[in-house]
């Protein structure tokens, strides 16, 4: 499952998609669709192993999707690239001649992190119940 983002390209370069069904894509965008598809795609093939492909920005977009793979024990592999900006975002701002919108660049993210304190949160959240 890849993202739509301004990784596509280089991803396609090196994923080469082996059966029906191998590499899902959002056709003309869609930040944030990647991983909670990706969660979905796990869900509707349990048997086949899911790889989700994304950017930093586009990682943050919906990183609840975490939450709900940790909470419901959904086995899903997440490789993310990062730029530390909203990569694609900044692309169409060139486009539109827009070319310095603030809140694009993502100093730093710590996506492990990040991860961690979900997976700490759903474990918390969990024993409560």
């Amino acid at each position: 499952m890849t993202e739509a983002g301004s990784n596509e390209v280089p991803i396609t370069s090196y994923v080469r998609p082996g059966a029906s069904l191998s590499h899902m894509s959002a056709v003309g965008g869609g930040l944030g669709f990647g991983l909670p598809a990706a969660v979905g795609a796990q869900l509707g093939a349990p048997d086949r192993p899911v790889i989700a492909l994304m950017g930093d920005g586009s990682m943050h977009y919906a990183i609840t999707s975490l939450w709900t793979a940790a909470r419901h024990k959904i086995p899903l592999t997440i490789v993310v690239s990062s730029n530390e900006e909203y990569g694609v975002l900044k692309q169409f701002a060139e486009i539109e001649s827009t070319a310095g919108v603030p809140g694009l660049d993502l100093p730093e993210p710590d996506i492990v992190a990040s991860s961690h304190e979900l997976r700490h949160r759903r474990s918390r959240n969990h024993r409560h119940r």
